[in-house]
């Protein structure tokens, strides 16, 4: 596929137009390790006596650092210190990597800091309902601690009045009965201060 990149340049628009957009936006020249030595598998560039092209030993316009045209010219049949200035000295290959590394890195890191927010937010979320719960339980556990209210003597009296004295009345108040006293000694001090209806002498 490397040497196809090359091989098929200036054979189709398309094709060309890949080359180029690669080139020049990755700044590279060449596909392979070779870089921009892998124009020479070109037959429109390559840098050989037998080669009538007027674009013998010469590379895209893409790969020049500043692009004009004839800036590529004759690069191949010169040292890499002589073109250096003028042209990308890494792969396309290479760089795209290299692309892919760093976008990588940015990507994992924005990733984490994702993951660490989302951790954050559960731990909050976790310990507010926590504190709920702790609240619910402390509440009800000081209802259940607090003791019932009894009622007072006169709601009880009162109860009694009407027939629905509690069985816990009955036995804590000593009943005074009626019968176990002659009528005529019944005095007024001896007489509950019950309703007048209630008294069976």
């Amino acid at each position: 596929m490397q040497p196809d990149l090359v091989k098929y340049y200036r054979h189709s628009a398309d094709w060309d137009d890949l080359v180029d957009h690669m080139q020049n936006n990755f700044e590279c020249c060449g596909i392979g390790p070779l870089a921009y030595q892998d124009w020479d598998r070109n037959g429109r560039y390559r840098c050989a006596a037998s080669n009538p092209s007027n674009d013998r030993c010469s590379v895209p316009e893409s790969c020049c650092r500043v692009k004009s045209a004839g800036c590529g010219r004759n690069v191949l049949s010169k040292s890499w210190d002589d073109v250096k200035k003028r042209i990308y000295g890494e792969s396309c290959l290479d760089s795209v990597l290299s692309s892919v590394r760093r976008n990588v890195v940015v990507v994992g890191g924005v990733a984490l800091l994702a993951s660490i927010g989302l951790l954050l937010v559960v731990a909050t979320t976790r310990d507010y309902m926590n504190g709920l719960r702790l609240a619910a339980e402390r509440q009800e556990n000081a209802a259940a601690s607090k003791p019932s209210r009894q009622p007072s003597l006169a709601a009880q009296v009162k109860d009694y009045a009407h027939g629905t004295t509690s069985v816990a009345y009955h036995q804590a108040v000593p009943q005074f009965s009626y019968h176990a006293v002659p009528s005529q000694v019944l005095t007024a001090e001896m007489v509950p201060p019950y309703p007048t209806y209630c008294y069976q002498p």
